[in-house]
């Protein structure tokens, strides 16, 4: 009983993510003074699955990471 209530409320509750403000943020990424590579590419790949991209992510994770 106790799972079904939590998994309800949390479903009702979740943030709608607002997709072209989240490709705007994706677009707009630069890389921070004295953030690592690393750490960037991880935040793009972050990035691209808030936006929903899916199966096309790759697309833009390559133009991002040759435009910057």
């Amino acid at each position: 009983m106790y799972e079904e209530v939590h998994t309800n409320l949390n479903g009702h509750f979740d943030l709608c993510r607002n997709l072209i403000l989240q490709q705007a943020q994706f677009n707009k990424r630069n890389q921070l003074p004295g953030e690592s590579v690393d750490a960037i590419i991880q935040d793009v790949y972050r990035l691209t699955e808030d936006c929903e991209y899916g199966s096309l992510k790759d697309g833009p994770t390559r133009d991002w990471m040759t435009h910057s």
